[in-house]
């Protein structure tokens, strides 16, 4: 799935309140949860929440992030993959 934003305390965000419904539903019926998001979506604010990082098993992004973001995602426990590392 892809998301609206993700803020530094690794909550993912969706700027419409359905988009975090259908969001949230896919999680829970997926055996694998990968998230796509370019570095744009890092420390951005939106509407609704969706999730936490620490519910998905990857997160693909096209930028490596900045520290502060880094220890987030490691916190939470997702494999970092970036794209343009590949």
């Amino acid at each position: 799935t892809s998301i609206g934003g993700i803020d530094t305390e690794g909550n993912l965000l969706e700027y419409r309140d359905d988009e975090a419904v259908v969001g949230r539903a896919m999680l829970r019926n997926a055996r694998r949860a990968v998230l796509l998001a370019d570095h744009s979506k890092f420390s951005r604010a939106a509407m609704s929440r969706l999730g936490h990082l620490r519910e998905f098993n990857t997160l693909v992004t096209d930028r490596r992030p900045a520290g502060g973001t880094m220890q987030m995602i490691r916190e939470a426990g997702c494999e970092l993959i970036v794209a343009s590392e590949t």
